[in-house]
């Protein structure tokens, strides 16, 4: 049905027929003859006209009325329909919600039950190791009490024939100072006494060795002639068991045969080595090699300065290092002379042991058998060309002991610690070997005049041959 504008209508059929501006004088004339006739038609045509677009509005209202009645009972029926689905899922969900909240309670109950048992496992556990911790504990302590009463009744043995044998030394100096014949006779018996006094103190410094690395963790333990064999090997190295704790070797080595056989190198330089404890807690260790003095070093000075030009050697003696306590024992991959310069592997005709003349370090170090016995001169081949200063450019404090084995170089590193030498006072050993010593420019007589003018007395330690002897300075205050 189209729209139909009434009141564009009634306008028209009003306003059309009376406005007088068309055609004034006509619709005036018309309109006065005309109009008692047609007005009663025109109110009707207008009665008309309103009754039917009241019929339409009632028909457009009641049509509007059965669409929205008709879109509401849809909507309510969908809306039933969804409503009820959604009430349906929201039990659903609540049932698996209260589901698991049973689950979780019940897992939780399992939970504490599991942790009251562990907590009671826990607890006896605890006990037995409280328990078994002071059986062994108990059993350490009489142990330890057993070694200690063992070690106290071989230290008392010792001390005792060690002071029969000084007693028995200082009766043949005073029977023998005075014959003729007492320089030969007095040479041989008093060395023979030495030794045996250096082995007597080298059975109580072991004892002591055993003490300390107790302390530190070792697996340190008394042993005898013949039992320092127990080692194993790393490679081309030997880990030995000594006296002093643990020291690692090269297999094969003039030396570490020695230590596997003795469990120890140079132990008649232990008695001075002790008594320079006393002056100072620094000790120095020219000519160090594997580190097997400086191990022993370490049982005593709170630092031990090693210096080893030898690369080869460097690397085990930074290994011996590195088993004793953090900063124990210091390594120096530099060498010690008279004066700061460079050396390097000495000449084949200057060396202790026999080299080809285009031997490496390595060939060397691998083929000769006592690695300790390679010579490095300012004059050398070249090979491994390493830094040396003197000792006192370091400016060491509290030095108690010095150790100088450098195969011939002894008097240039003695020359060049005598400022520490003299500022320190510590005891000094070193070795001179003259064949060696020989290409050297200072001589024995020059390192004795050197010592005695800061007031030491320079005797001799061990004479090992004709050409070799240990010697010892000590200070006379």
């Amino acid at each position: 049905m189209s729209e139909i504008d009434l009141d564009s209508i009634h306008g028209k059929l009003r306003v059309e027929g009376l406005r007088s501006h068309r055609a004034p004088f006509i619709v005036g004339k018309i309109r006065r003859v005309l109009w008692p006739f047609i007005r009663s038609y025109h109110l009707i045509t207008l009665a008309w006209v309103r009754d039917v677009v009241l019929n339409l509005r009632a028909e457009i209202l009641s049509a509007c009325r059965d669409v929205v009645s008709d879109l509401r009972a849809e909507f309510l029926s969908i809306t039933s329909a969804n409503h009820e689905q959604i009430i349906n899922e929201a039990r659903t969900t609540s049932k698996r919600l209260r589901a698991l909240n049973a689950e979780v309670l019940a897992i939780g109950r399992e939970n504490a039950e599991i942790r009251a048992v562990l907590e009671t496992k826990d607890a006896e556990i605890r006990a037995a190791l409280e328990t078994k911790d002071a059986e062994i504990r108990a059993a350490l302590e009489a142990k330890d009490a057993e070694k200690r009463a063992v070690l106290e009744a071989r230290d008392a043995e010792i001390r005792a024939v060690l002071e029969g044998q000084k007693s028995q030394l200082n009766e043949l100096v005073n029977r023998f100072d005075n014959t003729p014949q007492a320089g030969e006779f007095k040479d041989s018996r008093v060395d023979s006494l030495l030794i045996s006094l250096q082995q007597a103190d080298f059975r109580l410094t072991q004892m002591e060795g055993v003490t300390a690395g107790q302390g530190q963790g070792w697996s340190a333990d008394l042993v005898h002639e013949g039992q320092f064999g127990v080692a194993f090997p790393i490679g081309n190295a030997v880990c030995c068991r000594s006296a002093f704790g643990p020291i690692i070797m090269k297999q094969g080595d003039l030396i570490t045969r020695e230590l596997i056989k003795h469990g120890g190198w140079d132990t008649h330089l232990l008695i001075w080595l002790k008594a320079g404890a006393k002056r100072g807690s620094v000790a120095v260790d020219a000519g160090a090699h594997f580190g097997t003095l400086s191990c022993a070093m370490a049982v005593h000075f709170s630092t031990v300065h090693a210096f080893e030009p030898n690369l080869a050697n460097y690397v085990y003696l930074c290994a011996n290092a590195a088993l004793r306590p953090v900063g124990r024992i210091i390594p120096h991959n530099v060498g010690l002379y008279s004066e700061q310069t460079e050396i390097s592997l000495a000449q084949p005709e200057q060396q202790e042991v026999t080299l080809e003349a285009a031997m490496s370090l390595e060939q060397a170090f691998r083929e000769v058998e006592n690695t300790g016995g390679l010579v490095f001169s300012p004059q050398g081949t070249g090979v491994n060309t390493i830094k040396a200063v003197t000792l006192d450019s370091l400016n060491l404090q509290d030095v108690g002991f010095i150790k100088v084995d450098c195969q011939g170089s002894d008097g240039p590193v003695i020359a060049g610690a005598m400022e520490t030498i003299r500022r320190c006072r510590p005891i000094v050993v070193f070795e001179w070997e003259k064949h060696l010593s020989c290409h050297q420019s200072i001589t024995l007589e020059a390192v004795q005049a050197m010592l005695e003018s800061v007031g030491y007395r320079v005797q001799v330690a061990l004479r090992h041959n004709e050409k070799q002897a240990d010697y010892v300075a000590i200070p006379q205050d």
